[in-house]
């Protein structure tokens, strides 16, 4: 059997570059040989940590009990790095989720390159998709109704909008020929055109906002009748030398005598 040990990156134990200590310390175990001892798999284990950082510092102070069995060593360093926890969404935030992977129009029959293929957008995003719904769980396909809501008509009006499994989702979108999103796309551009076209001689045919405030400028308004001259009262004259009495001070009209 052979007791070759494969390289695997050396342990920093900051958290930096994505680092998972969880994923590493498998990675590690995976690394050794069946047949080694506790401790050649301890010995190996302080090879393995990146020289003056926090793993290798946490290492040298580890005590004879903890560095005494593989599985003692195994237990510290998961006490130290623990386990994330996966998180658990709610319905809403796996909805929130689902919806906010819209594919763009433009997107739809666009031809991308991944890895030494390629593959439609569009078909890209379902598998996408599909992986974020799985990986939160969602194995009975209950998230795909919002994943459609994100769907734009050129590509929607293709599929069934039926399905049980993301599988079947996938599968579905796949199948669609870019030739008839390609057909849909030249429709949709010329209704959307002729819909200008509609909404600019809608436009050239009504009145402005300008021209419709200089008409109601120009419209003439009448003018207040003139009060004749024979009903307009001059002001009161009063002779000092004539008693006044509190009553006659108020009998100040046009058609009253002085």
């Amino acid at each position: 059997m052979s007791d070759t040990v494969k390289a695997i990156p050396l342990f920093y134990g900051d958290y930096g570059e994505n680092e998972n200590p969880s994923a590493w310390f498998a990675q590690f175990e995976l690394s050794l040989p069946i047949n080694w001892t506790d401790t050649q798999r301890v010995q190996r284990f302080g090879m393995q940590l990146t020289p003056g950082e926090a793993a290798e510092e946490w290492y040298q102070n580890l005590t004879s009990l903890e560095l005494s069995s593989f599985a003692n060593l195994k237990a510290a360093f998961f006490k130290r790095w623990p386990h994330a926890k996966c998180p658990k969404l709610t319905r809403a935030q796996q909805k929130e989720r689902i919806m906010a992977q819209v594919l763009k129009e433009e997107e739809v029959g666009e031809w991308t390159q991944v890895g030494r293929t390629g593959n439609y957008a569009h078909v890209i995003w379902a598998i996408n998709v599909s992986k974020l719904a799985l990986g939160m769980g969602d194995v009975n396909g209950a998230m795909i109704e919002y994943a459609l809501e994100g769907i734009p008509n050129v590509l929607k009006d293709h599929l069934e909008c039926a399905y049980t499994t993301w599988e079947e989702f996938v599968e579905d979108i796949q199948r669609v020929p870019n030739v008839k999103l390609k057909r849909s796309r030249e429709d949709l551009e010329k209704n959307r055109a002729w819909d200008a076209e509609i909404a600019k001689l809608k436009a050239q045919n009504s009145p402005s906002p300008l021209l419709l405030s200089q008409q109601f400028a120009q419209m003439s308004i009448p003018a207040q009748h003139a009060v004749p001259a024979q009903y307009c009262s001059a002001p009161r004259m009063f002779n000092p030398n004539v008693p006044v009495s509190p009553q006659s001070m108020f009998n100040v009209g046009p058609f009253m005598a002085p």
